[in-house]
């Protein structure tokens, strides 16, 4: 947790008032997202995106639940 925390810290210090706001499950939510991709395939860029695992996915929402339905990936 006290790692999402801090990169979640580090993203918006780095990308400002463009940052992801919402409540803490959202901001974990995305920054546990950001973090797996970061680790398995580096630094993407902005409009480069990847399938997660499944299961990757399922654990993320499992630990961070929405409050409402989720609605897949939206730019």
């Amino acid at each position: 947790m006290w790692v999402l925390q801090a990169a979640s810290y580090v993203y918006r210090q780095q990308y400002g008032t463009s940052a992801r706001h919402g409540s803490f499950h959202d901001q974990m939510r995305h920054t546990a997202y950001r973090q797996l991709v970061s680790w398995c395939w580096q630094w993407l860029g902005r409009n480069n995106r990847v399938v997660l695992p499944a299961c990757a996915v399922a654990k993320i929402r499992e630990t961070f639940p929405s409050n409402g339905n989720y609605v897949g990936f939206e730019l």
